[in-house]
Order: C-alpha cells, then sequence, then structure tokens
C-alpha cells in the first residue's frame, strides 16, 4: 500500500509537470516544449533504471551509471567530432559520443576479462579506462580553439536543448527493452545480491547475466550521454531514496526508480528555466548541485547503505 501511494503521487505530479509547462504555451513553441519535456522524462527515467542495476549488479552503492568509464569515452568522442569538424555538428556529435562510449565499453570488457573473475575486476578496468579516457580529454581541451572549447564545455555540462524527436525516441525504446529486461531477470538480480557463490548455488549463470545487463545498461546511458552530455547523480541519488520507500527488490524497484528518475531530472530541468529563464541553466549543473545535496541528506538520515 505505501509503495502504491508513492507510485500514484509521482505519477500525479509528473502529470502536473507535462499540464504546467504545456498550458497556454504558444504553438510557435509547442513541439519545443513537449520535446524537452518528454526527453527529460525519458533521459531522467534511463538514467535512474541504469543506476539501480549497475548498483544490483556490482552489489555496491556508489555505482553510477558512469561506473565502467562509459561518461569519458563518449566525452572524448564527442570532443574528437567537434576538434574535427565533422560535416553537420548536429548530426554527427551524438554518433562520435555514442561510438566513444561503446567503445569504452569494449576496452572495460577486455580489460576486465568479459567478467569471468567477478564484478570487482570490471569495476576496476572501468576505474581504469574513465581516468584513461580523462587524461585523454584533458588533452583534447588543451589543443582546442575558443569556439571549439565552448562547444566541449557545454556539452559536457549535460543539456537537454540538442536532443531531437528521434533522440528521444531511441532513448525511449532503449528503456523500455531494459526495464523488460530488468522485469525477466528479478529474480536473478535478487539471487545475485547474495554474492557470486550464492547466486550459482541457486543457479542463475551470473557472468552470462551480468554481462547481458551490463551491456544493456551500457548501451542505454551511451545513447543519453550522446543526446544529452553527462548528466551527473540521477543514477546515484534516485536508486538510494527510492530504495527507501519501495524496498530493495529487483521485481519493483527498477520501475520505480525509473519513474522517480524521470521526475526527478524534469523538475531540474524546471529549476534551471526558473533560476535563469533567458539561457536557462543545463539541468546537468543542477542534478549536480541538488543531487549532491540530497545524497548527504539520504547518508546522514539512513547512516550507511542497506540492501
Amino acid at each position: 500500500m505505501k509503495r502504491f501511494f508513492f507510485i500514484a503521487t509521482v505519477i500525479s505530479l509528473i502529470a502536473l509537470l507535462f499540464y504546467g509547462s504545456l498550458a497556454g504555451t504558444p504553438e510557435t513553441l509547442f513541439t519545443f516544449r513537449l520535446t524537452r519535456l518528454t526527453a527529460a522524462f525519458c533521459v531522467g527515467g534511463a538514467l535512474a533504471l541504469a543506476g539501480t542495476l549497475t548498483q544490483a549488479i556490482f552489489r555496491n552503492a556508489l555505482a553510477t551509471p558512469y561506473t565502467l568509464g562509459v561518461s569519458g569515452g563518449a566525452a572524448v568522442g564527442a570532443a574528437l567530432t567537434i576538434l574535427c569538424g565533422a560535416g553537420n555538428l548536429t548530426a554527427m556529435l551524438p554518433v562520435g559520443a555514442f561510438a566513444g562510449g561503446i567503445i569504452t565499453f569494449a576496452l572495460v570488457l577486455f580489460i576486465g576479462r568479459f567478467g569471468r573473475r567477478g564484478a570487482t575486476e570490471l569495476l576496476l578496468a572501468g576505474v581504469i579506462a574513465g581516468t584513461l579516457f580523462s587524461g585523454i580529454l584533458l588533452y583534447l581541451v588543451s589543443r582546442a580553439n575558443t569556439l571549439q572549447l565552448a562547444g566541449i564545455s557545454w556539452w559536457t555540462l549535460g543539456d537537454l536543448s540538442g536532443i531531437d524527436p528521434g533522440g528521444v525516441a531511441a532513448v525511449a525504446g532503449a528503456g523500455i527493452l531494459t526495464l523488460f529486461l530488468a522485469k525477466f531477470f528479478a529474480n536473478d538480480l535478487n539471487a545475485m545480491a547474495f554474492g557470486d557463490e550464492g547466486a550459482h548455488f541457486l543457479g542463475v549463470a551470473v557472468t552470462r547475466v551480468r554481462l547481458l545487463l551490463l551491456t544493456m545498461t551500457t548501451l542505454l546511458v551511451a545513447l543519453t550521454v550522446s543526446f544529452c552530455g553527462i548528466i551527473g547523480f540521477v543514477g546515484l541519488v534516485v536508486p538510494h531514496i527510492v530504495r527507501k520507500i519501495s524496498g530493495s527488490s529487483m521485481r519493483h524497484l527498477p520501475f520505480d526508480a525509473f519513474l522517480c528518475g524521470a521526475l526527478f531530472l524534469m523538475l531540474c530541468d524546471r529549476l534551471g528555466h526558473l533560476l535563469d529563464p533567458v539561457r536557462q541553466l543545463p539541468p546537468g549543473v543542477v542534478t549536480s548541485l541538488l543531487g549532491g545535496a540530497l545524497f548527504l541528506v539520504v547518508l546522514y538520515r539512513s547512516g550507511g547503505y542497506e540492501k
């Protein structure tokens, strides 16, 4: 019953945000605002879902959608695209970022020996890859001119203005598919909470399930990053908050986290507009400020993390 009222409240708030933002909107702006709202819904939900699955797979409360270094690889791909001035930048930037994220994931799998030795090795491989690509990005920034530097900096802030309806549809489709996979493997994920040996004893093909879900999660994160840049803290804070209310069962947690992540990013996007109506703060800036404060509150009230 508690979960039912919680989800009903979240859905009601999402509906109110859509209505409040679109009611009375001039016809010339309606499509733009609807696309941005839908983008915030899909991207926020996708990042929260990815964070929930990543924390479950690694059994680590501090794991985020960017744990495997996907954001660093995508940033390098985006920076290279900007520096090379490849054709239509609006169309090519998401392609370059997505390719960078996928290449990074492939490198992490190679370093981590495809997860055969457990989640810890994959986690360390992600940290190594993230550090490596951060260094490459710094080098590329040092070679950029003023205009290119502005483009790279704005992309890394995390913004929703560059995503088009096609990008929204791609993120939505990947998010729905990931939700179905999370539901299908919910029992396996619950078993993996007892550790690899415990899950093996319960009949779970741990390595296969881990690689499949990590691959789908990486594709989802790479898509969101390629269109919107790096939007932090959604995949870290939202799963913590939802877990306190809905419980830790993976039968319900992914869906609940998706809805709450959607609401959180929609609120952050709206707050960015209220704080700076002319230029509008990128939601990535707002999520970092608000998400950091919320995370400190959650940790202080809980005194730690309980699985």
